[in-house]
């Protein structure tokens, strides 16, 4: 295994300790920390669940694209940080519209 195995293992378990271990109140410390998601107390416990949702959906699939590419022995790294790196922005526009447009339902 290599360096994204671990890094998916690694990002995987600070998503579901993030999920189970959610902040409770507004700081700037730990959290999905935006203006929209900070501007109220419903804002940041929606923002921080539906973070944490996203984050465990996307490191995920990407330790199952680790594992296949690994087994495979294919040269699969650059197409890993392009779903790493989209997913977190997909991830992070779709929270933003829904803390500005949506309803804030599950």
């Amino acid at each position: 295994m290599d360096k994204t195995f671990y890094a998916s293992i690694i990002l995987l378990t600070v998503s579901i300790i993030f999920k189970v271990f959610n902040p409770k109140e507004i700081n700037k410390f730990f959290g999905y920390r935006t203006f929209q998601s900070m501007s109220s107390k419903e804002n940041w416990i929606y923002a921080n669940k539906l973070s944490a949702k996203f984050s465990i959906y996307t490191f995920s699939l990407l330790l199952l694209v680790s594992l296949i590419g690994n087994l495979l022995s294919l040269d699969y790294e650059k197409y890993y940080w392009a779903i790493c790196g989209g997913g977190i922005l997909i991830s992070m526009f779709y929270i933003e519209y829904k803390l500005k447009f949506g309803e804030k339902k599950f």
